[in-house]
């Protein structure tokens, strides 16, 4: 189960999943954070010492991938270009290691004063604090999903991003991109939010059209049973292995089924004979289920046929049927050969797979 697209397609570029086996479900919580009054604004502006200064908030902790760096250059260039300006930038989240280094960086370009460091905060501030935000920047190298630019759309801000991984699949027209290794296109994005109030409108509106496209809880919730009920309902499990079965049926001295597990109940079913032409007048079997032996021997005689149905663990496991009597054949055939299995099948009763035919299992 993946959150994006993005996520999926790295999985079967560098997995060795199958494409049946993957879903994307994107993550529908858009109303974690919302919309708060002014007061509660305003009360977060005069904590953080904001004033009325217009403000960028970059809501993430400082973690390399997220490009606090570059993010720092870029607004600096964005203030050089903009010296009667007093655009702030607010950075919440909790301290990774990089915070000291950050604000050395501050110092460095002379931005003391304009770059806030919040700290973590709670939903309810960090609701107040995206309310009153000129907009949602968010330079991120790697995103699975992107969950903030989801929230910016709630709340109502203006989003300016990154165009790489995920980030183009969640904020879709809803959001204006720059290339994040490039401080100066980012700069230039976060500048026509200040110079273009029709723009950062337009973004507002796209965002809550595109919240539409990925619903709510409920939805989520249907996608993932919808997902889960198929795999229930889906055959027994297809990751099997047989050994020591050849291609005519015959079976050596030893006989080896492993299988993985399985939604359902499910069990082996084999039936062995002995024909006229068998090296050996009578053949002794003895079944065992992951190195425990189940039941007697069973003796099996010249132009007789016996039978086994072993009930199987669901967490996955293996099956060995050792025969006592396997002989090489006089003629041509110089194999060694015990008795010929006339079936090989996993079931849970509703469907099967035939594992002496299976090419999967014999790989």
């Amino acid at each position: 189960m993946c959150i994006s697209d993005f996520a999926r397609d790295t999985v079967l570029e560098q997995g060795n999943v199958p494409p049946g086996r993957t879903a994307t479900i994107h993550i529908s919580l858009p109303r974690r954070l919302s919309r708060t009054a002014p007061e509660a604004v305003a009360a977060a502006r005069a904590r953080l010492g904001l004033g009325d200064d217009p403000y960028f908030l970059y809501p993430a902790n400082f973690w390399p991938h997220k490009n606090h760096r570059m993010l720092l250059t870029a607004f600096g260039m964005l203030c050089a270009a903009r010296p009667k300006d007093s655009v702030r930038l607010v950075l919440t989240g909790a301290d990774t290691g990089l915070r000291q280094e950050l604000g050395r960086a501050v110092a460095h370009l002379g931005l003391e004063g304009r770059v806030v460091f919040a700290g973590y905060v709670a939903d309810e501030e960090l609701s107040a604090l995206l309310t009153g935000a000129a907009a949602l920047v968010f330079p991120s190298l790697f995103e699975g999903f992107g969950m903030p630019l989801v929230e910016a759309m709630a709340v109502g801000t203006p989003i300016v991003c990154a165009n790489v991984t995920s980030l183009p699949e969640v904020g879709g027209e809803a959001a204006l991109y720059f290339d994040p290794r490039r401080p100066d296109d980012m700069a230039q994005a976060m500048g026509r939010i200040l110079d273009e109030p029709a723009l950062a409108a337009a973004l507002v509106a796209k965002g809550r059209e595109r919240l539409s496209v990925f619903g709510g809880p409920e939805d989520m919730a249907r996608k993932y049973l919808a997902v889960f009920t198929d795999v229930l309902t889906r055959p027994v499990s297809q990751s099997t292995a047989v050994r020591g079965l050849y291609g005519d049926g015959w079976c050596g001295a030893r006989l080896f089924v492993a299988y993985g597990p399985a939604a359902h109940r499910q069990w082996l079913r084999a039936r062995f004979a002995l024909p006229a032409e068998a090296p050996s007048g009578r053949v002794r079997i003895e079944a065992f289920l992951d190195g425990k032996r189940i039941g007697p021997a069973r003796t099996l005689a010249r132009g007789k046929e016996t039978s086994f149905s072993i009930d199987l663990a669901p967490h996955g496991g293996y099956v060995e049927f050792f025969f006592d009597g396997a002989r090489r054949g006089e003629g041509a055939d110089r194999r060694k050969l015990a008795a010929r299995c006339l079936e090989l099948r996993l079931t849970d009763g509703a469907r099967e797979v035939d594992l002496r035919y299976d090419e999967a299992a014999h790989g």
